[in-house]
């Protein structure tokens, strides 16, 4: 008798259905701790999630991710308070929602190049979902 053994398709997922906020906007040489103290009241704790990716030279604004959010939803009331949030003098705050994954640079070489394109796919579908969401809620004035 022949046994065959079906295996499905690799997808990957997001790290335990963790979420990150990507903070853009901000002057080149604002720290982690500065950025803490001008968000409207967090709490040092926050220092532990944010990672300070390397900026590029000659780089006029940087970006950092606050990272290892598990709950959907006060990653979303985050992203809501901090978008469009004016930081020091000529810097406005822009948010954007995102899946935590483990960097592409991080993969296990033996993944193929399809696998690469469902995470950036999977990441612009998140991106596009919440652009349209934030922008109805916009449209009818909830933040106010």
């Amino acid at each position: 008798m022949i046994a065959f053994t079906f295996f499905p398709p690799l997808t990957i997922r997001p790290i335990e259905n963790h979420y990150r906020i990507k903070i853009d906007g901000l002057p080149s040489n604002m720290t982690a701790m500065e950025l803490v103290s001008e968000l409207k009241n967090q709490p040092l704790s926050l220092l532990k999630l944010i990672e300070t990716p390397e900026m590029p030279k000659g780089a006029t604004t940087r970006h950092f991710y606050l990272v290892r959010q598990a709950a959907e939803k006060l990653a979303r009331k985050r992203v809501y308070q901090w978008h469009n949030y004016p930081i020091r003098e000529n810097y406005l705050v822009k948010c954007q929602l995102e899946y935590d994954r483990i960097p592409v640079t991080q993969l296990s070489p033996n993944l193929s190049s399809s696998s690469t394109t469902i995470l950036q796919t999977d990441n612009q579908r998140l991106r596009t979902l919440f652009a349209r969401k934030y922008s109805l809620l916009l449209s009818l004035n909830c933040f106010n």
